[in-house]
């Protein structure tokens, strides 16, 4: 049996880095991810779970974060992993939104988490986060649309 059970909603707590990429791995169309703070490591194991998928260029990643400058000085927030995250994924976009403060992952239409931990090492294993992991296609729907319009709120950054 997987990780990903069939039980409609389950609750997450620290560390959940092997549930987060297995969200990455179920990813076949779309992978949404809702983040302020990025890190090196998380992006690169993305890159490297979707480029051994047979058809890895059919996937669309979508990043929605706040390109804060305090955040790009502190280094909590990666600019040069996302550039290389949309490099090496074709179909991926980086989408700036002031004041985003939701931690949100969405796979296809399988999976979301929406969880208090940042797309960081830290976040998905040093601090004590805790999130919701929903399998529910209606909710899992409603969380994505959702997060589509905060999408629609921002500007792209990286293309």
């Amino acid at each position: 049996m997987d990780t990903f059970s069939e039980i409609p909603i389950e609750l997450l707590s620290s560390p959940w880095t092997a549930k987060f990429y297995e969200l990455i791995k179920l990813a076949q169309k779309e992978l949404l991810v809702a983040s302020p703070f990025l890190s090196d490591a998380p992006l690169r194991k993305i890159v490297e779970i979707v480029r051994c998928k047979p058809s890895f260029t059919n996937v669309h990643i979508d990043i929605l974060t706040n390109l804060a400058v305090d955040s790009l000085l502190s280094g909590s927030l990666d600019v040069a992993a996302l550039l290389y995250l949309v490099q090496s994924i074709p179909n991926s976009t980086v989408t700036y939104l002031p004041s985003l403060h939701a931690k949100i992952y969405v796979a296809d239409d399988k999976v979301a988490v929406v969880t208090s931990a940042n797309l960081t090492t830290q976040g998905l294993e040093g601090n004590h986060e805790y999130g919701v992991l929903l399998r529910d296609p209606m909710l899992v729907s409603k969380v994505r649309i959702d997060l589509i319009k905060y999408a629609a709120l921002g500007n792209k950054a990286l293309k």
